[in-house]
């Protein structure tokens, strides 16, 4: 009888949607018995021999590499901090084996995402700005509204005023892009505490949703002459810029490229009207952004730990001689 110990679960948070893979560390955990070899066929994965539990929730996936490290994937959760994490023992039918048991307390935290983490839509959105001002015009401004007040005597609908005259973006739109997309959930080694990869075990990546961001792009100006000027600034910005470049990391001089779509021509509002704004519009897409994880969860990305396959079968083909 091997009573199990735990001494760390990483990592310590995790989304509450689940799906998050943690690798627990400790001793005594039970290994699955080796498969009876089988005449023909694939060997049937062996039953469990150890169920864990975050806060009570039971995990949907373990994976019992060593007796000193697990890999578990968590059930999705209410937010919630300083949970207990239990290890048990099992049987064939998912019984405890006796006192074969232990809870390591406080050492995960189910969470919503953190907006206050700056995401890789944030550094593009923000960097796509900083171009239109380096190579258009100094005033580029995201517009935004509010539906709401507190004030009762204030109007339902207020807009944040920009000045003029003006570059504007609007949105985005995600727009599936499916092109673009691979599906390829990827793989990496898993490493031991030395740094050492383990053999033969890999985890395994969330394939990402791969999507264009569409923006309504345009200028304001209260002259016809400025917003002739503008159109035509705007028109020479998309000749000059058939893609766009993001640092991978911030700081980092490793670049993603993006295609830049312009998607119609950029058209000058020309219809009478009281107001003396004039104005230009037009859509361009930022083309494959991939979306691989929520703010604040980007170590958020695997879905399993397992181990790879060693003698993939030979597929067996023979030749036939047409008459």
């Amino acid at each position: 009888m091997a009573i199990p110990t735990i001494s760390s679960v990483i990592p310590a948070r995790g989304h509450s949607g689940g799906g998050t893979v943690l690798r627990i560390v400790g001793t005594g955990f039970q290994l699955p018995a080796e498969p009876a070899a089988s005449g023909a066929g694939p060997i049937p994965e062996a039953p469990s021999t150890v169920r864990v539990f975050v806060g009570g929730t039971e995990a949907r996936r373990v994976r019992v590499a060593s007796a000193t490290v697990l890999y578990v994937t968590t059930e999705r959760r209410d937010p919630a901090s300083g949970l207990g994490v239990e290890v048990r023992n099992v049987g064939p039918f998912g019984e405890t084996l006796g006192t074969e048991t232990v809870t390591l307390a406080a050492a995960y935290e189910y969470a919503r995402p953190v907006f206050t983490t700056p995401s890789d839509l944030y550094r593009l959105t923000r960097a796509f700005v900083a171009e239109l001002k380096r190579q258009v015009f100094t005033e580029v401004v995201l517009t935004a509204h509010v539906d709401w007040s507190a004030d009762p005597a204030a109007l339902l609908r207020g807009t944040t005023p920009a000045p003029l005259p003006c570059i504007f973006l609007a949105g985005p739109i995600f727009r599936p892009n499916e092109i673009y997309r691979t599906n390829v959930r990827a793989l990496e080694p898993v490493l031991d505490a030395t740094g050492t990869a383990i053999e033969n075990i890999v985890r395994e990546h969330r394939a990402p949703l791969t999507d264009d961001l569409v923006f309504t792009i345009g200028a304001l100006a209260d002259k016809y002459a400025t917003i002739l000027e503008m159109t035509l600034a705007l028109q020479d910005f998309k000749l000059r810029n058939p893609f766009f470049y993001l640092p991978r990391e911030a700081g980092s001089t490793d670049l993603v490229k993006y295609e830049l779509q312009w998607e119609g021509d950029i058209t000058i509002d020309s219809d009478p009207d009281e107001s003396n704004i004039k104005s230009c519009s037009g859509t361009i897409a930022i083309v494959g952004f991939d979306t691989l994880a929520s703010p604040g969860f980007v170590s958020d990305q695997a879905m399993t730990v397992h181990p790879t396959l060693l003698d993939e079968p030979e597929l067996e083909s023979e030749s036939v001689e047409l008459p």
